[in-house]
């Protein structure tokens, strides 16, 4: 069974080959995190903000995960209830 536990672990894994440095990962590297934790946890998805959130499109659109009702990136592993209150989204 997937749970929230696995998909951090995924989270950390990644956030580690990836150099360690959440706030960098989220300014250019969301994509490639996103992705990466998707390969290693498949009941998560990749989605891209301005993609469902056209609002958000002026600010540079971003990359995050979502698993069960929940948006996660390299900065928030307890996840968010809505894309905006994610970090990148959050300092703009």
């Amino acid at each position: 069974m997937m749970t929230i536990d696995s998909l951090r672990t995924a989270m950390a894994a990644t956030l580690a080959e990836m150099g360690g440095d959440p706030r960098i990962i989220n300014d250019g590297g969301c994509c490639d995190f996103a992705a990466a934790v998707v390969r290693r946890f498949e009941c998560a998805r990749a989605e891209w903000g301005c993609d469902v959130a056209p609002e958000l499109e002026w600010c540079g659109c971003h990359c995050y995960i979502v698993f069960d009702g929940r948006y996660y990136d390299a900065e928030c592993f307890d996840g968010v209830a809505r894309p905006h209150g994610l970090p990148f989204y959050r300092r703009i």
